[in-house]
């Protein structure tokens, strides 16, 4: 379950990378077919509760 965790995060941080960047939704479903728009609105989500919270993400030593 650790390693499926791990890339999950992989891929929601790559995923808000490219919007961060300026991508569109429409480019990043382009880039990754399997990614569906509610995919992409979960990382955004995910993103909006995690500064809401006022976690911090630190790096694994």
């Amino acid at each position: 379950m650790g390693l499926r965790r791990l890339a999950i995060r992989q891929f929601v941080a790559a995923v808000l990378g490219f919007l961060a960047a300026g991508d569109s939704v429409e480019d990043v479903l382009e880039e990754y077919a399997a990614l569906s728009r509610e995919d992409a609105q979960a990382c955004l989500d995910y993103a909006s509760r995690l500064m809401a919270n006022h976690y911090s993400v630190v790096p694994a030593a």
